[in-house]
């Protein structure tokens, strides 16, 4: 019987043509980037060469590439980065001059940089977090309207990891820029399925991380304006430029240098194909379910691999636990034994008879026709096996 997978926004598997041009650098080709004997000198070479790959495919050959041990780690880079340096000498004068900088995020973002901006905030920085609409989405008007005079950075995704919604990037870029307020985007869901480019989208930093594209986990990158002033959080032997010490990992950098490449000469051909795979599974599930469910953002402004729903009165984890052999996710979280909506689903406002029974399908370049029609046989199942919970919470 099929498993189908329709969990691509959690991780890829890696493509073949990228494992053939990691292997080498594992095996024979291992010297340290920073040795100056010959092997090292051509490790290094190779290091370089995949940053300029890297760039190019983001658009942003006025930039640099910073690569990293995760998305995670890039987007604690570019906040930290912007905001620790200002708290040198703060603390014996704050009572004079307040608080030293304002960051601004979205209430969708991923942990990674949620959980990093509440962290500042226990530091002394001023935090607004803005909501967004019923569909997921954050307006350029909120964002002007929350700005402060002592305003260093806005965060705000590219496209949110369990919804899809995909942000106004640059139409919040056009905001900022004039200001001189730096922007920086999580673009880890973004890139292979909608276009990435710095320069079009006129962020000063953007993160990826390589497991979303079909590259290996354990890699990432942030993108970095020629000129923005960022410091290091990690210390020790001053690679990547100083502002990210520890040895390179030269084969996953290599990987993803060459998917994200190929991401981007895909796009064209493999966007549209997620799409009517998406659609594909809307129709089947909801011709047979109906009014038991509602989705949660505009398919016309999501990422087109991305499907998003909620079904009334279940839980999620008991629809895919019913479902069986279909791997995917649910948006809500259970702790301790109980079931809470995600932050995503609360920062929608949905109310818990809904948000309970969130779902997020999402296919990629390997899913065919067959495991979306395999998938809506087994979750329509699923959900007419379970009784519904009129209870609510």
């Amino acid at each position: 019987m099929l498993m189908p997978y329709l969990d691509y926004n959690a991780t890829t598997p890696v493509d073949k043509p990228v494992l053939d041009i990691m292997l080498p650098w594992i095996g024979q080709e291992f010297a340290n980037p920073s040795s100056d004997y010959p092997s090292g000198k051509k490790a290094a070479k190779a290091l370089t060469d995949a940053r300029g790959q890297l760039n190019a495919a983001l658009g942003g050959l006025h930039g640099s590439i910073t690569f990293t041990g995760c998305g995670t780690e890039a987007n604690n880079l570019a906040l930290l980065g912007t905001f620790l340096p200002r708290l040198r000498g703060w603390s014996t004068i704050k009572r004079f001059f307040g608080c030293p900088g304002h960051l601004i995020v979205s209430a969708i973002e991923h942990p990674a940089t949620m959980q990093t901006a509440l962290f500042l905030k226990t530091l002394g920085f001023r935090l607004t977090i803005l909501n967004v609409d019923a569909t997921g989405f954050v307006t350029p008007h909120s964002v002007e309207k929350a700005l402060r005079s002592n305003t260093l950075l806005v965060s705000i995704m590219h496209a949110n990891n369990e919804i899809g919604s995909i942000q106004p990037i640059e139409a919040i870029a056009k905001i900022l820029n004039p200001r001189g307020i730096l922007f920086h985007t999580d673009a880890a869901q973004t890139l292979g399925k909608i276009p990435v480019n710095v320069k079009e989208l006129g962020v000063d930093l953007l993160s990826i991380t390589g497991h979303k594209f079909y590259a290996p986990k354990g890699v990432g990158a942030l993108w970095v304006r020629q000129g923005v002033p960022l410091k290091p959080i990690l210390f020790g032997g001053g690679q990547e430029k100083g502002l990210r010490s520890g040895t390179e990992n030269v084969a996953f950098a290599l990987g993803m240098a060459y998917a994200a490449e190929t991401a981007v000469q895909q796009l064209d051909t493999v966007a549209p194909r997620l799409k009517a795979l998406r659609e594909r599974l809307w129709q089947g599930i909801s011709s047979s379910l109906g009014e038991r469910l509602k989705r949660t953002s505009d398919p016309d402004r999501t990422l087109p691999n991305t499907l998003h729903f909620c079904v009334r009165h279940l839980r999620g984890g008991a629809i895919l636990a019913a479902a069986g052999d279909l791997q995917a996710s649910t948006g809500s979280a259970c702790h301790a034994g109980v079931d809470r909506p995600s932050a995503v689903l609360c920062a929608l406002r949905y109310p818990w008879e809904w948000s309970l029974g969130s779902i997020r399908l999402s296919v990629g370049k390997a899913t065919t026709e067959t495991d979306v029609d395999r998938a809506i046989s087994l979750f329509v199942k699923a959900v007419q096996s379970l009784p519904d919970n009129h209870k609510g919470r």
